[in-house]
């Protein structure tokens, strides 16, 4: 690139407003996601009484069924927010997920309120959050350099998002 200035593009401040608007969601992503997600070994240990052997199944067993159920989401998930638009309310259903099934197991530490807040939690995350969202809505919205930039940016945002959380 070269000294001088950019030329000028109408655009761009708007693109510029929707990179940062995507960041401000990614970091809050990762801040509750990883607030959310602490102690998840120790909350498990607790309600399995302190049997390693039965907590390690009912952690493992949250995630997995997650996992299945991102599965069968993904898809209508990705048309939905194609369709749509990548923005409120599909921008807060993961942080606010987060908050709530983090919240959840301390008000009522019992396994079934444990295991369907880890389930919640990291489908929620993968479904409407993270990268796959970020980088979907980053890709809507730049291309080239700026995109290159924003992605440059993402991962430093996610790093301070984990940070604070």
């Amino acid at each position: 690139m070269g000294g001088g200035p950019l030329p000028s593009d109408a655009g761009r401040a708007e693109r510029m407003y929707k990179v940062r608007r995507a960041m401000g969601h990614m970091f809050f992503q990762a801040a509750t996601l990883t607030g959310a997600g602490t102690g998840d070994a120790e909350l498990f240990h607790v309600v399995c009484g302190g049997d390693p052997a039965r907590t390690a199944v009912w952690l493992t067993s949250s995630l997995s069924a997650g996992a299945v159920i991102e599965v069968f989401l993904f898809q209508i998930v990705g048309r939905a927010t194609d369709h749509t638009g990548r923005k409120k309310p599909w921008l807060f259903l993961s942080p606010g997920m987060s908050f709530v099934t983090g919240l959840a197991p301390f008000l009522c530490p019992r396994l079934p309120v444990v295991w369907a807040s880890r389930l919640l939690t990291s489908s929620f995350s993968a479904l409407f959050g993270g990268t796959n969202m970020t980088s979907a809505m980053l890709s809507d919205v730049v291309q080239g350099d700026e995109l290159a930039q924003a992605f440059s940016l993402l991962v430093a945002v996610m790093g301070a998002g984990l940070f604070i959380g």
